[in-house]
């Protein structure tokens, strides 16, 4: 199972994390300190209630916020982003089909997130997630 990152709730769709917290991905080593936020598994809230769909499950929550800080950071390109979201998902004991519903979600609608990114956006989100290339 992978490291979790310990979060403590902005609100009930928001998670901040509360320790420094790493994580190694395809695309490198993902460093993330105290600060950096989170929305989960960005799933639409009416599937929270279906068993393994909640936005914040133990199982999907490193992927997510790896996927998160990648994202918000502009720290790689979309697609890297969704394939390391994937590959954490598998490495954390998630099954392929519930990991490609999440891959295939994030291929299909984060677009209108990675359109939504500005210099600000990208920058606050750099003030606590780095990602080091690793050989």
């Amino acid at each position: 199972m992978l490291t979790e990152p310990i979060v403590s709730f902005i609100d009930e769709r928001n998670v901040r994390l509360c320790a420094p917290w790493q994580i190694q991905t395809a695309a490198g080593l993902l460093i993330c300190q105290p600060g950096a936020e989170s929305d989960g598994a960005s799933i639409p809230e009416v599937l929270w209630s279906i068993p393994g769909f909640s936005a914040f499950e133990g199982d999907t929550l490193p992927a997510a916020f790896a996927h998160d800080q990648l994202y918000g950071g502009e720290l790689c390109d979309r697609a890297t982003a969704d394939g390391v979201l994937f590959d954490l998902l598998r490495a954390n004991g998630v099954s392929w089909m519930r990991a490609n519903s999440y891959w295939l979600a994030v291929r299909a609608f984060g677009g209108l997130t990675w359109s939504n990114h500005t210099p600000a956006s990208i920058a606050t989100t750099r003030a606590c997630a780095r990602l080091v290339k690793t050989p």
